[in-house]
């Protein structure tokens, strides 16, 4: 007996194998991640960034004697919010949009030629090059706090500026922490595409 289900009732057939297949629940998860973890973390370590480079000038301008040591601070800071607000312009932007994208595509019967897995791995990529690069500073800036501790008789750094340094590296290890859970979504969204892109081409 010949199915005789017209383009109506077949839409949510689709929708249902698409969700399977392109891990629409997993999709939802990640987006929701981006939304209430990824993003207001960056956006603290960004103004976290910005006022210990205001408080590194500030001070600089009062302590002449210590100031090229602070200069050097201030600028390996302004290197790193460079990198920070790459991050988050990215995840903001292009990757929340891109995904965002492929979760309507998802669950939209007109688009499902548009899911394409390519999309994934650019994000993947992008990821994982931004926690590679936030680890090289969060270890440095882990090893002047230390010194730190160790001379506190030496630059004698204020305890404003000294807490907020503390405070950059508590932001940095939150953020740094959600990228690798965000990863590590993305990796096992990417292994089940993956999976049923080939059991689509053998069958």
């Amino acid at each position: 007996m010949q199915f005789a289900g017209n383009a109506q009732e077949m839409k949510p057939i689709a929708i249902s194998v698409a969700n399977n297949m392109y891990q629409g629940k997993l999709a939802s998860r990640i987006i929701k991640e981006l939304a209430d973890k990824s993003i207001p973390q960056l956006g603290l370590l960004c103004s976290t960034t910005n006022i210990l480079i205001e408080e590194f000038n500030s001070y600089i301008n009062h302590e002449l004697y210590t100031s090229g040591y602070c200069q050097e601070l201030v600028h390996i800071l302004q290197s790193f919010n460079e990198l920070v607000n790459g991050l988050n312009t990215e995840i903001e932007g292009r990757v929340s949009n891109k995904l965002q994208d492929i979760h309507t595509s998802i669950y939209n019967v007109d688009r499902h030629d548009d899911i394409d897995v390519f999309y994934l791995y650019e994000i993947i990529e992008q990821i994982e090059f931004y926690l590679k690069n936030l680890l090289t500073y969060y270890y440095h800036f882990l090893i002047v706090k230390e010194q730190e501790n160790v001379k506190c008789k030496g630059i004698g750094l204020t305890t404003q500026v000294a807490d907020l340094l503390g405070e950059l590296i508590g932001a940095i290890e939150m953020v740094s922490n959600n990228m690798e859970d965000l990863l590590n979504m993305l990796l096992t969204w990417e292994v089940c595409m993956e999976k049923y892109e080939e059991l689509a081409l053998y069958n």
